[in-house]
């Protein structure tokens, strides 16, 4: 998004607003300048999905792109002793399959009324333009959020909890009662077969960085001791044992994300060399419009192309517990 077109968004609202009045004009123009600064600004860590914590972004995209595609890798060639003066030599050619994803618009707005201006500058105070801008950006947010990590499947688009080609890992029998019996050491055995899975799934060459453990089962894990004898948490003892896991954190969401709508552990790798969130266009403002006689909404918007699973094999999907 220009400076320019900005400042004629800004320029244009502010004076629709006043109606002529040079005086609140100005006013206007800066509650509205207030309310778009702070929408870029705001960020939310209780929407990891969306914030970039869990995934990174893909820009890179012509906005106008009703679709986007990426390569999903499938097996990889290799180097080979090959003799001197040898002809033949062992292709590195990737083998995979074109996958397209469909790209969406999301949109939100926010409503001013003269009487919103009017009051705001009797009181002297900017408040108004935060929470515009707290519900612009939160909206727009979580549902962003949800996106990335469930999908929709009227929309096709998939999310990671559900990504084709991803492992789907369920906790070994006997170990399920995760908020209740389980013990600390059946507890990290579930993490560790996931783990497993993913590292011997890719003979070694693939691992994880990233655990996002559904809110429910959040408490045991990161306040329960993992013995009598020791008083570090059970998440104590696991960011010892995985020490290339470099990100722990909880998600609400996975509370029914997992196998039979139970939660789950997804476990991965956050490179964008193998996992990123394409989105062909960032966060925009549009016109201020006229809905009534005093009142107009500024209306927000991006698009979402759901997740590039270049690489599916580094994610896995851990439930089965309760």
């Amino acid at each position: 998004m220009s400076d320019s077109y900005l400042k004629a968004t800004i320029d244009a609202a502010a004076h629709s607003l006043a109606r002529g009045d040079d005086s609140l004009s100005t006013y206007a123009r800066f509650l509205l300048v207030s309310t778009i600064r702070e929408v870029y600004e705001l960020r939310y860590p209780q929407l990891p999905w969306a914030d970039g914590t869990l995934m990174e972004f893909n820009f890179n995209i012509d906005p106008g792109a009703r679709e986007v595609g990426f390569f999903q890798e499938g097996a990889r060639g290799r180097a080979a002793i090959v003799a001197d003066g040898a002809k033949d030599y062992p292709l590195i050619g990737l083998e995979g399959r074109w996958t397209p994803s469909p790209a969406h618009t999301l949109g939100c707005a926010v409503q001013w009324t003269d009487q919103d201006i009017l009051q705001s500058r009797m009181m002297g105070i900017g408040d108004i333009a935060s929470r515009k801008a707290r519900a612009a950006r939160r909206g727009h947010d979580e549902e962003l959020n949800r996106l990335i990590r469930d999908g929709s499947t009227p929309e096709n688009i998939k999310g990671i909890t559900a990504l084709p080609g991803a492992y789907d890992v369920t906790v070994p029998a006997g170990t399920e009662a995760w908020t209740t019996t389980a013990t600390p050491t059946q507890i990290r055995s579930g993490f560790t077969k996931a783990w497993q899975t993913v590292l011997n799934g890719s003979g070694g060459t693939l691992n994880v960085n990233t655990a996002v453990i559904a809110l429910s089962l959040w408490p045991r894990i990161a306040v329960d001791q993992n013995s009598v004898a020791d008083s570090k948490t059970i998440l104590d003892y696991l960011k010892a044992a995985f020490p290339m896991i470099d990100r722990w954190i909880y998600d609400v969401g996975l509370d029914t994300a997992g196998v039979g709508g139970g939660p789950c552990v997804m476990m991965y790798n956050r490179d964008r060399d193998y996992l990123n969130a394409q989105m062909p266009e960032r966060l925009k403002p549009s016109q201020l419009r006229p809905v009534g006689p005093f009142t107009w909404e500024l209306a927000f918007k991006s698009r979402y192309a759901g997740i590039a699973s270049i690489q599916p094999k580094a994610v896995a999907r851990l439930s089965g517990m309760s």
